[in-house]
Order: structure tokens, then C-alpha cells, then sequence
């Protein structure tokens, strides 16, 4: 049994595949075909694009079925099946990926080398394929091996003939090692112009009032509000203790802008004997005056306000102390127009991220229990539509619930940004989950601990301009934090930032734009201080 999708279901729907997507895919293919060949000393037969299937996370395998009569004859070889024709179909199948068309007549190698070389690809990757789609077999590459070789040695930019030369190119890959390793990157724009340090804190949060002219850090059961026009001593906002003997944490705030209040979702740590949550409500006079507080039973996640600010969605969990883990998740919508109350409510398993889109629907993640291995393992983000009437629709799936717990969703609704633990990077998808591209490798991500048990994981997660024009990554590179900033048109990157910092083992834990995107703030943050720092981004 193979897994995944056929790659013609894949460029049915609409994905589009690089050079170095292809070179990947082919080289998986090759590795597939070489164990078939090596195993069976005998031709698959019938690769296609239908039985080269392709999982979500870019794995590839053969489908060993038996082939319709007539489906793969537009890619089979002018003569009869061996391992050197299973060259050809798979020549084939490269060049429908590459073009999304399939061949005009079956057995055709000249029209398919003549389309390869119209084609924008590197010289070296031509000539694998023509050799691939050569008519004569004798000069193909002769099984799945030669073929991995010959892309193997493509993908790593060739390799040299001679020993003179092997050492040439080892030297300068020494040379390029220890400047990789030792010599300063070229950081764009300058370093912060404000640093402001803070004790330890287990839950940070940053933002910018609609007006910008505050900037508050939400750590734990504080929230710092500093004036953006002065720069002065911040106002210190305590929260009120929700239960005997627990600590109260600042999970989530949001502001809204047509009452000018803060929101801030708290709860009580899910160790504690109590497990509650509250949503407090600041009016605007300095953060002073006592908040209007709603209470609720639960382990509080996230916090989402409708951007016409006509509702509030509430992410709650119950935690299981035996097991140590969360176990049933819902959702609370409070309708804010007149008199605080619950107009719906989703339930699911855990949630760990609830977002209302600018449309008005709620995306939020949440995870999948295995029933067979008794355990959550997996991690599904929804789109619920709640005038739709219907089932709330499944967009992504991944294996891990830290990733979906970080996502962002662009002001204008078009883009959904997530980290990616186990490729390291960020991908962008659009609204129906279709993957557009990576972002960036080697992206930041670790535990949140408490006390010696690990509860709840979460990936720094990225931050949209308010405009939605500009996209910041928080990413390592080099064992170093630094932020990335993204141009959502193109999805170009235009800057790169250093958030370096004294700190040891450092990770970014919040970013967030100004309003007039001309500042980025970051929270750099290990568990024992914490930093916020400030950039001044130019146009």
C-alpha cells in the first residue's frame, strides 16, 4: 500500500513544482527504481504519473499495481520493459511535472527531448534528461543506480574527475566552512535602537495599541505598557489572582480598537488544583482602573476578536493530571455588541490556536486522537463558517500540534504562515491549505517548560504588517536569533535583522509590527530573562 496522492492528482489541483522540487522527486523515484531493479532484476513497466505518488511532507513511492490498459502508454519506451525503459517513463513523467502536459504521441523520445530543450533548466540537469529520453536504450543510463548517480551528482553540482581537482574543491570547501563558522554576517539595516530587559517569564506576548503609541509585553501575570512617544518607565499592570495558591499567566491579548479596551486572556497554571481562566477588559484611561473580568472554567489557549469586533472567541482546553496532557478542547464565541454572553460554542479535541479571518470565520488547530495507539498524534487545522451550516472544513494536517499552535494569518485572509519543525523552516499556504513556498530554513522553535514537566509546546510564530504588506520571520541561523522580513507581494525577502542578544541559549518568542509598520518589536526570551528589542524599519 503506498501513501500520498498520485503527482497527477498533485498538478491537477494546482501545484507547481522548481527545478529543485523535480531534481528531488526524481531522485527518490531513482532510489525506488534502483531497489525494484536491484531486488527483482525486473522493470516496474508502468510509471506514470499516476503510479508516482507523492505524501504531504514529500515523500515519493511507486505504486506496484498493475497499470490500466492504454493509461501510461504516452510514457512507456519505445521498447519492451527492462529496467533501462523504466529510465525513459520516469524522463517522461519528469517532463509533464515540468510542463503540466503530457505527450502528444506515445513513444515519441525526439518530441520529448525537444521540449526539454526549450525548457529553463540548468545544463546539467538537460542532459540527464535528454540522456534519460534517448530512443536507443544502449545509451540510456542503464537501471535505477546509474540514474541515482547521475542525479545524485546533479543535485550536489557535479563532482570532480581528477584527484588535482578533488583537492581543490575540498580546500575551498574548508575555506567556506570557517567563514560560514567564524566571519559576521551581513546583517541589513541596523542593530535595535532600544533594548529593554525583564526577568524571567514562561509566557511572553507583544503589541502595539491601534493608535501605536503604546507598546505592551505581556510575561506571565504582568503586562508592561510602555509610551512609544517618550520611551520612558513603563506602567506596570498586575493581574488579579484567579485562585487560591496558582499562579495567574497572561496567555493571549488582543486589542480592540473600536472601544479602545484591552483584552487579555488569562488562566491559572494547568498543575494547579484549580483550573480557571478569565478574560479581563481594560478601558483607556492609563490601564489604570479596575478591569470588567469574565470568568470560566478551563485552561485558557488563545484569544481571538472578530476584526468588526462584534465577537470574541475563547480557546479552551481540560487538562488531564493523570496523563499529563490536554485532553478535551472548546471554543466559546462571546458576542461583545451588547451584554457579554456565549453565542456558539465548537467542540473538539485540544485546540491550541483560535483566529477569526478578516471574513469573519474562525480558523483554529486542534489535535487528532489515535484511536488504535490511544494517544493524540497528530495535529488537523479547521475553518469553521458559522453561517455556513456545514461541517467545519480540514485545510492542513501535520505531525505536530506545536506547528499549527504559531499560525498566522495574513490581515487580508489570502496567506496562512507556519513553522515547520521538522523541515525547519516556514511555509506559506493559501486559504484551502495549497503550499506556495518556504520562507526560511532553519527556523527558531522550543519547549515551553513548566517546572520539570513538559506540558505545552509552541514554535515562535511569525508577524504581518498591519496592512498585511510585510511578513517577519523569527529564524536561527548559525546558532544565532534573527528576523527575516518578507515582501507578501512577491515573497521576496527584503531585510535581514540581528536580534542578538547576552543571553544564553536565546530564542524569539513574540514579534509584532507598529501600525505604521515603521517599528518591529521582539521578545528575546531562555526561560531565565527576557529581552524586548526594537527596530526602526525604513520604507
Amino acid at each position: 500500500m503506498t501513501g500520498g496522492k498520485s503527482l497527477a492528482q498533485w498538478i491537477e489541483e494546482g501545484r507547481r513544482f522548481t527545478e529543485f522540487d523535480i531534481l528531488a522527486l526524481a531522485l527518490d523515484a531513482a532510489r525506488e527504481l534502483e531497489a525494484l531493479h536491484a531486488a527483482s532484476k525486473r522493470a516496474h513497466g508502468g510509471l506514470s504519473p499516476e503510479t508516482l505518488r507523492l505524501s504531504e511532507d514529500g515523500r515519493v513511492s511507486l505504486d506496484k499495481s498493475l497499470p490500466k490498459p492504454g493509461a501510461c502508454s504516452g510514457f512507456s519506451a519505445p521498447e519492451l520493459a527492462a529496467p533501462a525503459s523504466d529510465v525513459y517513463s520516469l524522463g517522461a513523467v519528469i517532463v509533464y511535472a515540468l510542463t503540466q502536459q503530457a505527450p502528444a504521441q506515445p513513444r515519441d523520445a525526439g518530441a520529448l527531448i525537444r521540449i526539454v530543450k526549450g525548457l529553463n533548466l540548468s545544463k546539467r540537469f538537460k542532459a540527464v534528461l535528454e540522456r534519460m529520453l534517448c530512443a536507443n536504450p544502449k545509451r540510456r543510463y542503464k537501471d535505477g543506480a546509474a540514474l541515482r548517480k547521475a542525479l545524485s551528482d546533479v543535485l550536489a553540482g557535479g563532482h570532480p574527475r581528477k584527484l588535482l581537482m578533488s583537492l581543490i574543491v575540498l580546500s575551498f570547501g574548508a575555506l567556506a566552512w570557517l567563514a560560514y563558522r567564524y566571519l559576521p554576517m551581513p546583517w541589513d539595516g541596523k542593530r535595535p535602537f532600544k533594548r529593554f530587559a525583564h526577568g524571567r517569564a514562561s509566557f511572553v506576548n507583544l503589541a502595539f495599541s491601534p493608535d501605536g503609541t503604546e507598546l505592551l509585553f505581556s510575561a506571565d501575570n504582568e503586562v508592561l505598557v510602555w509610551d512609544t512617544r517618550t520611551w520612558a518607565d513603563p506602567h506596570r499592570i498586575v493581574l488579579p489572582s484567579l485562585a487560591p495558591g496558582c499562579d495567574t499567566h497572561g496567555f493571549d491579548m488582543v486589542f480592540d480598537p473600536n472601544r479602545g479596551s484591552l483584552i487579555i486572556g488569562a488562566g491559572t497554571d494547568p498543575h494547579c488544583v484549580h483550573q480557571k481562566s478569565a478574560i479581563f477588559f481594560w478601558g483607556t484611561s492609563a490601564r489604570t482602573s479596575i478591569p470588567r473580568k469574565l470568568e470560566m472554567d478551563g485552561i485558557l489557549d488563545s484569544i481571538s476578536l472578530r476584526p468588526d469586533g462584534s465577537r470574541l472567541a475563547v480557546a479552551l482546553n481540560t487538562w488531564d493530571k493523570v496523563e499529563q496532557q490536554s485532553w478535551k478542547g472548546r471554543i466559546k464565541i462571546f458576542s461583545l455588541n451588547k451584554n457579554t454572553g456565549v453565542s456558539a460554542v465548537i467542540q473538539r479535541g485540544p485546540i491550541r490556536n483560535v483566529k477569526f479571518t478578516p471574513d469573519g470565520a474562525i480558523l483554529y488547530a486542534s489535535e487528532d486522537w489515535n484511536e488504535a495507539e490511544k494517544r493524540f498524534d497528530r495535529a488537523i487545522l479547521f475553518l469553521h463558517t458559522p453561517s455556513s451550516g456545514k461541517d467545519d472544513m480540514r485545510i492542513i494536517k501535520t505531525e505536530d500540534i506545536g506547528e499549527l499552535s504559531s499560525l498566522t494569518v495574513s490581515p487580508t485572509g489570502r496567506f496562512f504562515v507556519y513553522p515547520d519543525k521538522n523541515s525547519e523552516r516556514f511555509r506559506v499556504v493559501n486559504r484551502s491549505g495549497r503550499f506556495l513556498r518556504t520562507l526560511a530554513w532553519d527556523s527558531a522553535w522550543d519547549w515551553i517548560v513548566d517546572g520539570n514537566t513538559d506540558w505545552y509546546w509552541k514554535h515562535p510564530s511569525g508577524a504581518f504588517s498591519r496592512d498585511g504588506a510585510l511578513f517577519a520571520a523569527p529564524i536561527s541561523y548559525r546558532h544565532r536569533q534573527m528576523l527575516e522580513i518578507w515582501d507578501t507581494n512577491s515573497w521576496k525577502r527584503i531585510k535581514r535583522l540581528n536580534a542578538a542578544t547576552h543571553l544564553y541559549g536565546p530564542q524569539i518568542a513574540a514579534v509584532t509590527f507598529s501600525p505604521d509598520r515603521r517599528i518591529l518589536a521582539a521578545c528575546i526570551w531562555n526561560y531565565q530573562k527576557s529581552e524586548i528589542l526594537l527596530w526602526r524599519i525604513t520604507p
